[in-house]
């Protein structure tokens, strides 16, 4: 299959006030579940793996695409479907993924000093942008990642991302607006609703929302919905797989010997309800459904 242009797909979106759903698919039954719901529910998809969930399942950049190609051959997909490295800060990898055929990358170097983050994702995105891959960089930290820190000390800051975004040449950028990593449940959660519509306004690029999963849906469904852009790329991951393994009876992530074992019957169990919870997100979250070129809410895409 020819996957689709994460610049394309993103700058659509922001244009008409949806977000496209970057889903992580750390089992290839996950895959088929995102892949199988986008194509039913008409919607642009983005599937990812981070660098560490690679070395966790001991797979590389073209062994994870070749799953995909799979999946997407065996569900019949036409809708846009584009592969992205999550969370990476080895160049070697990135190259590996470049070559492969990923659409976009996330070069991390947020917990390094801004000056920092800035130049390493400037060299990164000089590299990608040769073979037209869009690069994501991250500025500010998710505010559920530091216990006893002042919220607002952790949030991205407008002046700084508008220096961030001209110097670095990023081409999207994840911004931390009140969310946090991974399925957390913050007593209070919140978006900044003040500061996300500054950073729509200020910067030339689609912004991405990760830690969506610890916010209420109406809240994602707002930042998404920002007259002024908002957000246009949202991470998913954490619940799909509580879902996988609650079905499956586990608690714990499973293994590559595991995941290598599950059984048709283990993956018919688990189709249905993974891909609730997408339909869902989908529909409710990010507005995404109908959106695909060809339906009766699409509209093709240009660069």
């Amino acid at each position: 299959m020819i996957f689709s242009s994460s610049k394309d797909m993103l700058h659509q979106a922001r244009r008409r006030r949806y977000a496209v759903g970057s889903f992580a698919c750390r089992y290839p039954s996950m895959a088929r579940a995102v892949l199988e719901t986008a194509e039913e529910e008409r919607s642009p998809v983005i599937l990812s793996i981070s660098q560490l969930e690679l070395d966790w399942f001991a797979l590389t950049p073209d062994a994870f695409i070749a799953s995909v190609v799979e999946e997407a051959d065996r569900a019949g997909v036409t809708v846009p479907v584009a592969v992205h490295l999550d969370h990476s800060w080895d160049k070697k990898v990135i190259e590996q993924a470049v070559a492969c055929g990923f659409g976009s990358v996330l070069y991390d170097a947020s917990a390094r000093p801004m000056y920092e983050n800035l130049a390493k994702t400037r060299e990164i995105a000089d590299m990608c942008h040769s073979d037209g891959v869009l690069v994501e960089a991250e500025l500010g930290t998710g505010a559920a990642e530091r216990v006893g820190f002042d919220r607002n000390r952790l949030l991205t800051v407008p002046d700084e991302a508008e220096r961030f975004v001209k110097g670095a040449k990023c081409d999207c950028l994840a911004v931390s607006v009140g969310s946090s990593h991974g399925c957390y449940r913050l007593d209070d959660p919140a978006v900044d609703f003040s500061l996300l519509r500054e950073l729509a306004n200020r910067l030339p690029v689609p912004l991405a929302l990760h830690g969506a999963e610890s916010l209420p849906v109406g809240q994602v469904r707002q930042a998404v919905g920002e007259a002024s852009g908002g957000i246009s790329k949202v991470n998913f991951g954490t619940e799909m797989e509580m879902v996988m393994l609650e079905v499956l009876g586990l608690r714990e992530r499973l293994t590559v010997r595991q995941a290598a074992e599950l059984t048709r019957k283990d993956i018919d169990r688990v189709l249905p309800a993974v891909k609730a919870l997408v339909q869902v997100t989908m529909r409710e979250w990010l507005m995404s459904a109908g959106k695909a070129p060809g339906s009766d809410d699409g509209e093709p895409y240009f660069d």
